[in-house]
């Protein structure tokens, strides 16, 4: 049994092959933008978010993962 566990979220942006090879657990980083919650790399891509977040009025938040 592991006494010790590497915790991070996903704003770490760690390589998916190395937190698998590693055993790390990542956890997504809740993104709020334009009334609709996203959860990191899970409901939406990076690369979606940020095209979002340029045409948006709004800046976006965060809440704790």
């Amino acid at each position: 049994m592991k006494k010790v566990a590497v915790v991070t979220d996903s704003a770490a942006t760690i390589p998916k092959e190395l937190v698998q090879a590693l055993d790390i657990h990542d956890v997504p980083i809740i993104l709020n933008l334009d009334g609709h919650t996203y959860k990191d790399s899970i409901d939406i891509a990076p690369d979606d978010f940020y095209k979002m977040m340029r045409s948006s009025k709004n800046l976006p938040t965060t809440s704790a993962p």
